[in-house]
């Protein structure tokens, strides 16, 4: 969508938002194009922000969300779910993998449990080192708190720390 200052643009964004998905593209990071597409359709000094769960690998993103702030001013918005940080216990249970083959997990594991954190971690401490190094804020959204309240606060951290810059 084009920016615009209109409510009926935000509308037609929520919308979009709401309406499912058919299944992403193997091999395609959405991030990655959706950022191209804001570089091009946004004006220099832009505030894009960027909301996923970032719960992946994030050394493709670093080089375009590189150029993206050389133009743009970008805030990262991780949404985390707590079972993205562990997982819950139901036994043995079955998921699809990357490739939409079925996989079995023993959810009851405790070192599979533990991996499963420290992946997640892993995957959070190389989000907050590239933001770093990119000087972009990250305001985490946690989606068993206030999202309202989680997004003020960040902004609010976001716009005093750049007024010691």
């Amino acid at each position: 969508f084009q920016p615009t200052k209109d409510r009926s643009a935000i509308w037609r964004l929520l919308k979009e938002m709401a309406n499912p998905v058919s299944r992403a593209q193997r091999g395609v990071d959405c991030i990655d194009l959706v950022l191209k597409r804001a570089d091009r359709g946004s004006g220099t000094g832009s505030l894009i922000f960027i909301v996923a769960d970032f719960n992946r690998d994030l050394q493709g993103l670093e080089k375009t969300l590189g150029q993206v702030c050389q133009k743009h001013s970008v805030v990262l918005i991780p949404v985390d779910d707590p079972a993205d940080r562990e997982i819950p216990q139901v036994g043995r249970a079955l998921f699809r993998d990357a490739e939409g083959r079925l996989v079995e997990i023993d959810t009851d594991d405790a070192s599979g449990q533990l991996a499963f954190r420290q992946r997640w971690e892993a995957r959070r401490a190389s989000l907050i080192k590239l933001a770093n190094r990119l000087g972009v804020a990250v305001i985490p959204v946690q989606t068993s708190s206030d999202v309202h309240l989680s997004l003020m606060s960040g902004l609010a951290l976001r716009a005093r720390s750049r007024a010691y810059l």
